[in-house]
């Protein structure tokens, strides 16, 4: 059933209210700003068309061609500094610039590009990818709070799923076996071929919710959220962008979500820069 959102502004994140909310489980919706049309997207696209053709968002690419050119397309950027430099510089402008809690500082990740392939689920090498999950079994911050940014428009046929209900229930898994140092130096996320834990549930999970998200629009939710990604069903590659943030003084003063099952062991964040 596709989960209906609360609107907030990306300003409202800098209200310690709404993100004891999230830390609550809430699930928020924000629509599209300025700055993702303005520059956000444009630079992004333009990065990502030298590697994949012009009319990227509107093609379906084979999941080894999509792991291909996006694993070169992230060391490219990331050797460079640009996927950083356009992430961050869009993440102060709408969170920052212009606002009076300007003390309130930021910490942010790298952000991620992902694209996935129609096929990816049929993938033996990509079946990682669709473990349910909580975020902090990979030893994020449980006062992390992920935006996710759709490049295009997404619906139940592509997007992802939410387990609300087991937002207050802990939940069976292997998250002891992640060790964040080993992980790391095994390659992370993008190597394929990392062998190093990826945690999952070792229950069955019923239920499940997904959304519609037009091109530009954030979907905000707790790192604590059971989630996982769906197959996708459409008839082209899902586009996305991710960013995870965390506001110092939630880290520091212990506004965070409720941890009830996570055992991975070493600290994300202490890899995320200062927005200011």
């Amino acid at each position: 059933m596709p989960i209906n959102f609360s609107e907030i502004g990306w300003r409202d994140l800098n209200e310690r209210s709404l993100r004891k909310e999230i830390f609550h489980g809430r699930i928020f919706h924000i629509q599209v700003h300025p700055e993702i049309v303005r520059s956000l997207f444009p630079e992004l696209q333009k990065n990502l068309s030298l590697f994949f053709p012009d009319n990227f968002l509107n093609l379906r690419f084979s999941s080894q061609t999509t792991h291909t050119l996006l694993s070169r397309f992230r060391e490219t950027m990331h050797s460079k500094g640009t996927l950083k430099t356009i992430g961050h510089s869009f993440l102060k402008k709408v969170l920052i610039e212009n606002h009076s809690q300007t003390t309130n500082h930021i910490l942010a990740d790298l952000p991620r590009v992902r694209s996935l392939s129609p096929e990816s689920h049929l993938d033996e090498k990509a079946k990682k990818a669709f473990y349910a999950h909580r975020d902090t079994w990979y030893a994020n911050s449980p006062s992390q709070i992920n935006l996710w940014i759709p490049l295009h428009p997404i619906d139940p046929s592509n997007s992802f799923v939410f387990f609300p209900e087991y937002f207050q229930r802990s939940v069976l898994n292997d998250s002891a076996e992640f060790k964040l140092g080993e992980f790391i130096h095994s390659g992370g996320f993008q190597n394929s071929l990392n062998t190093n834990s990826f945690p999952t549930t070792q229950e069955i999970i019923c239920g499940g919710d997904s959304f519609y998200c037009d091109t530009g629009e954030a979907i905000v939710f707790s790192a604590h959220h059971l989630h996982t990604t769906s197959p996708n069903v459409s008839l082209k590659n899902r586009w996305s962008m991710e960013f995870r943030i965390v506001y110092s003084e939630d880290r520091e003063q212990g506004l965070e979500a409720f941890e009830l099952d996570n055992m991975s062991s070493g600290d994300f964040t202490e890899s995320f820069s200062e927005l200011i």
